[in-house]
């Protein structure tokens, strides 16, 4: 038998976090196949849809004309077993990453189980019958800007018995959907303006490769300290040139915090950019401490999302990677 390492770790709290780094979390239909052996054609069974809980990423095609998501099972529920079989798995290692080791649920426990990798895209999990379930520590990972991929290899997964006869798979079969690829990246220099925490300049750039749609919008949020509204500014427009700005701002106060929001009115064609102008110049102190409420900016995308890039710039916070507050910040417009 194999052996067991105890761990201790919750189910809840295993099951919360088995896709530790994927934004979508959703169910695809099982694929059926068949194993050729040596005396023939066995069918084998598929994984049903939902035994199976998926880490997915997203990818589009060479020519950014198509948009997919890719997935790889973080959670594999099995059917009832009487021994030992094994999971075998295979991927593409430029869209996912998998962490060792892997867990077994059996009852309310969760047991380490060894991952052997017989190559960077694929492993092998032996499992005691008594297990129930097995989740695998995936990571799926953003390759924005360069998420165009040719030659993709697509997730596969299967279960076999001691002699090596499969038993059951799945293969991840992405459906494309039409589409013409955008990137926006949002940014907003943070001041400290007499303790304060507000912005001085932020923006939204146009990464392309095609324009990004009219309706992208970016909400920002901080305290209401200024006397009059940011400037619009598109650095394309010369200064004295009356070409209407491509966007509506918005604004309302409601207890002491702002709640602003620039939308395009028209598509923003790539390199294209719009800035808001705050009157705040510099730094000048030392930030309080947040209380009810920390500033923030959020991209709000249109409502057709299938063709949004994910860039990984789409809201900012003046906090630090650790989630703590700023204490200094430099003079603007590069806080």
């Amino acid at each position: 038998m194999t052996a067991l390492k105890r761990v201790v770790v919750s189910r809840r709290a295993l099951l919360q976090g088995a896709a530790v780094a994927s934004g979508y979390l959703l169910t695809l239909d099982a694929q059926t196949s068949a194993f050729a052996t040596a005396g023939g054609t066995v069918p084998v069974a598929p994984v049903s849809a939902d035994r199976l809980t998926l880490a997915t990423t997203k990818i589009f095609n060479a020519e950014w004309n198509q948009a997919m998501l890719a997935s790889f099972p973080a959670r594999y529920r099995f059917s009832p077993r009487s021994d030992i079989s094994t999971v075998g798995i295979e991927w593409d290692e430029r869209l996912f990453s998998l962490h060792g080791p892997a867990l077994g649920l059996v009852g309310e426990s969760a047991h380490e189980l060894e991952i052997t990798r017989p190559s960077p895209h694929a492993a092998l999990v032996s499992v005691p019958a008594e297990t129930t379930d097995l989740v695998l520590r995936v990571e799926a990972l953003n390759t924005y800007p360069a998420e165009n991929h040719t030659g993709v290899r697509p997730v596969s997964l299967w279960l076999e018995d001691q002699s090596g006869q499969r038993l059951e798979e799945w293969t991840d079969s992405p459906i494309p959907a039409d589409c013409a690829a955008w990137s926006i990246e949002a940014t907003v220099n943070w001041i400290s303006h007499e303790g304060d925490i507000v912005p001085a300049r932020a923006s939204i750039r146009s990464i392309g490769p095609f324009d990004a749609p009219a309706g992208t919008a970016v909400r920002l949020s901080y305290p209401d300290i200024f006397d009059t509204p940011p400037t619009v500014v598109d650095p394309a427009i010369i200064e004295g040139d009356d070409t209407p700005l491509p966007a509506t701002v918005d604004s309302r106060t409601s207890e002491g915090i702002c709640e602003l929001v620039l939308t395009t009115t028209e598509p923003l064609r790539p390199g294209g950019q719009l800035e808001l102008h705050f009157e705040a110049g510099a730094s000048n102190s030392t930030p309080r401490p947040f209380a009810n409420h920390v500033p923030r900016l959020v991209l709000v995308p249109p409502t057709d999302q299938n063709g949004m890039r994910l860039s990984g710039r789409h809201s900012s916070f003046p906090v630090s990677p650790s989630g703590s507050q700023l204490s200094s910040y430099i003079p603007a417009p590069i806080a």
